[in-house]
């Protein structure tokens, strides 16, 4: 407490785009001949030099639209530029705004429907019995 209270330390303060950044998906991609780059089924167009070369890739799978860093032995190079977009952002990934349904085959209004008839028409054992449902006594 006493280390803490002399203020030897103090706290960092970061702004949102630095720690956006420090959560960024890393991978290593391999520049083709053509200077293209495959991230989520989508390419990207690199600088030409890097053709041929591994290159690190830095981005947010589930948002694609933000762009794509890319870095060569520590040093950052011009942000890929999209060159064919099938995907806007990972696979499989549901959004806050979509819903996610899950169809059971069960339609739920049409047993309450049912449910509801039945108490409004009663029981007819006199029915029953005609219908052969139930032994005579």
């Amino acid at each position: 407490m006493a280390m803490w209270e002399s203020g030897d330390n103090e706290l960092k303060k970061l702004s949102l785009n630095e720690i956006y950044e420090a959560f960024l998906y890393e991978d290593e991609k391999s520049v083709s001949k053509t200077g293209i780059i495959r991230v989520e089924t989508n390419e990207y167009e690199v600088e030409s030099f890097l053709a041929g070369k591994k290159v690190q890739a830095k981005y947010d799978p589930y948002d694609l639209s933000r762009g794509i860093q890319v870095y060569y032995d520590g040093q950052r190079y011009q942000d890929a530029v999209p060159a064919i977009i099938r995907r806007h952002h990972k696979k499989n990934f549901v959004t806050a705004n979509e819903e996610a349904t899950i169809n059971t085959g069960i339609n739920h209004l049409e047993l309450l429907k049912h449910e509801s008839i039945k108490e409004i028409r009663g029981i007819s054992f006199a029915q029953a019995m005609d219908k052969g449902g139930c032994e005579k006594l």
